[in-house]
């Protein structure tokens, strides 16, 4: 702000004593921007002056301005695409063939069959009857093993199994106070592969549902003490119930 009041002072200094004077003559040829500043040189009552480049009066450079706000944060950008699956690995180098196994002991020659009987002769007209067929004779040796043949190539690995979803439904078959025997058969979708199999089960220590029983038992008994009608606690096949006895 100083240095404009210092700049328009010093062009009110070389425009108003001569204005004073008199008028200020003009050549009319000034262009756009340009202002009029008069000479000094006076003629009477009038004084002479020029137009001149408005630039010429410009003032020292201003000291930077302050840092406006921050401006607002931008959309985050798309997300970039997968990239290609790589390249499946060359296959492994076979594997070197194993020893041929020795040849086996050539077993001992079995022996010949017996002859068997001549027939009678026969008279004339009449054939003879055949004799008997003799006994069939032993096996031979059994011959040499053939050499085993060479390795073939070794197939690609195969791929191991993604992670299953299985659906798996089991039917209990025995159960007893330690053990339970079931069977179960189930699907995994993932990897369609079936599965089958039975389950055998030990049961170590005792089962809550046992303590409980154990529990009733007992207040049933006490019971039974402090009242002249028994009562019993009889299986059933779906459970246990009482029945009073008389």
């Amino acid at each position: 702000m100083k240095k404009v009041i210092l700049i328009v002072g010093l062009l009110m200094l070389l425009v108003v004593p001569p204005a004073l004077a008199g008028g200020v003559q003009s050549d009319n040829n000034g262009n756009q921007g340009d202002i009029f500043v008069a000479t000094g040189e006076n003629h009477g009552k009038d004084s002479v002056g020029v137009w001149t480049d408005a630039s010429a009066f410009k003032g020292e450079k201003g000291d930077p301005g302050a840092t406006g706000p921050l401006g607002e944060t931008g959309m985050p950008g798309l997300n970039g695409l997968n990239g290609q699956d790589g390249k499946d690995g060359l296959n492994g180098t076979n594997g070197v063939d194993g020893i041929n196994g020795q040849d086996g002991v050539v077993g001992p020659q079995g022996e010949n069959g017996a002859n068997g009987e001549q027939g009678i002769a026969g008279s004339n007209g009449q054939d003879g009857k055949t004799g008997d067929k003799g006994d069939q004779g032993k096996n031979g040796d059994k011959g040499d093993e053939g050499k085993k043949g060479d390795q073939g190539i070794q197939g690609p690995q195969g791929r191991g199994l993604k992670d299953r979803v299985e659906l798996i439904g089991e039917i209990r078959v025995l159960d007893t106070k330690k053990t339970t025997w079931s069977v179960y058969a189930g699907q995994d979708f993932n990897n369609n592969n079936t599965i089958v199999g039975a389950k055998f089960t030990y049961k170590l220590g005792r089962s809550y549902e046992e303590r409980r029983l154990d529990e009733l038992e007992a207040k049933l008994n006490a019971r039974d003490n402090a009242q002249s009608d028994p009562i019993q606690v009889v299986p059933t096949p779906s459970g246990f119930r009482i029945q009073h006895s008389y």
